[in-house]
């Protein structure tokens, strides 16, 4: 890439009222690290124009319909905000803000061939979940729409506010990119700088992640590493009702899977009844949990997404939930199977002995999938944080033992395996 060594004076002028923005804002006390929402993996000079040909092509690999808009204002080619989570009191919805009224947007979103159904919504007001970077918590903001609309296409409904913004995305975009060159390039400025609604985010030189966005939570059980085990190989089990998992951790579960009872059997005087469940993960965390704003897995995941809240459609990772369930007590043990598929979990893989349920992880090390990624079982404290292998999250289960069906006993093993429940 192509370093120029000259700054227009325009171009100064900017950068020293961001600079001069930023020392306030360090100066305020803003102790926080946020996530980077421009392209800041390759840094371009701040005079450097957008090519919208490229905006047209980046909108058309957009899914969603939010998505192509705010991949346009990304370019700069539209002027609305990333979509945000709304609410009008009573329900919350996706929406964007923006600075201009509904007529360039169906404009330019006809040059990629999409022309949704537009209809206006009367609305004054609008609440926007929003983040408060001074007490690290979520709120809802108050925003006044000037106009509204209510966009249909592919069966996606999204709504369009014009509402009196500072700066849409692609603006924000732009000013990010001069502050990312002092930063990354001329390593003038010592902080992070992040974008959030239309403000930039400045933290001092020691800023670290907020534990409560990334911290998963929930009772962990670990029950130790690989071992020689000895014991039964239960037939395959049925069961034909729904099992819910009760204040567990925020799996993203594939929406067309449902919990698949796979194995079933005694041990150590207790029945026990293996389910398993494809669990959805994408970019940025390669994790398959969720959060209520996504914004916060980009925030987990510490790297620099454009826009941040789309990144999980464009890439999707299968990994398997292993739900142990102790059928007596109702409760169970939820670990989760990077790397894993359904396929190589059918009911020869799961060793009931002595003191609970084991997973028999022979060949496990030369499982590879992904681009030799090793396939592992366990539970993470953290989004992104290491795999605690031999250990599960420890929750409730809502089971119904009477709509279950066990097999028999099939014949005996020893092998090396890991404890799952």
């Amino acid at each position: 890439m192509y370093l120029s060594q000259h700054t227009q004076p325009a171009q100064d002028v900017k950068v020293r009222r961001v600079r001069g923005a930023l020392r306030v804002l360090a100066a305020l006390g803003v102790v926080v690290a946020v996530v980077v929402i421009a392209l800041l993996l390759q840094v371009a000079p701040p005079g450097e124009a957008p090519d919208v040909g490229e905006a047209y092509q980046y909108a058309r690999s957009h899914v969603t319909l939010h998505g192509k808009i705010a991949a346009l204002s990304h370019y700069d080619v539209l002027k609305t905000t990333a979509p945000l989570t709304c609410s009008d009191g009573v329900q919350n919805f996706t929406c964007l803000l923006s600075k201009t009224d509904i007529t360039p947007i169906l404009r330019e979103l006809k040059k990629i061939d999409v022309t949704p159904e537009a209809s206006p919504v009367a609305r004054r007001w609008v609440l926007v979940l929003d983040f408060n970077f001074i007490d690290g918590t979520w709120r809802w903001r108050n925003v006044t729409v000037v106009s509204g609309w209510e966009l249909k296409w592919n069966n996606e409904t999204v709504y369009v506010f014009q509402a009196p913004i500072e700066k849409s995305l692609g603006e924000m975009v732009k000013m990010q990119k001069e502050v990312s060159w002092r930063l990354f390039v001329e390593e003038v400025l010592k902080g992070v700088t992040g974008v959030v609604l239309d403000k930039i985010i400045a933290t001092t030189k020691n800023a670290t992640a907020t534990p409560w966005v990334c911290h998963i939570g929930g009772d962990i059980a670990c029950f130790g590493g690989v071992a020689e085990v000895t014991g039964s190989v239960w037939g395959p089990c049925n069961y034909t009702s729904a099992v819910e998992i009760i204040d567990g951790p925020p799996i993203d579960w594939w929406v067309y899977s449902n919990f698949e009872c796979v194995a079933a059997g005694h041990a150590g005087g207790k029945t026990y009844a293996v389910f398993i469940r494809e669990a959805i993960a994408g970019k940025p965390t390669g994790d398959p949990f969720k959060s209520e704003a996504e914004r916060d897995l980009c925030y987990c995941a510490k790297k620099r997404i454009v826009p941040c809240i789309f990144t999980k459609t464009l890439e999707a990772y299968m990994h398997v939930g292993i739900l142990v369930v102790d059928v007596e007590d109702g409760v169970g043990y939820l670990s989760i199977g990077y790397w894993v598929t359904p396929y190589h979990l059918n009911h020869s893989r799961f060793i009931f002995g002595g003191d609970g349920v084991y997973l028999n992880i022979e060949g496990f090390e030369t499982l590879r999938y992904m681009g030799g990624l090793k396939a592992a079982v366990g539970a993470k404290r953290e989004i992104m944080g290491p795999l605690l292998e031999g250990c599960a999250y420890h929750v409730k289960v809502k089971l119904e033992p009477e709509k279950l069906t066990i097999s028999q006993p099939l014949y005996n093993a020893t092998t090396r395996a890991v404890r799952v429940g």
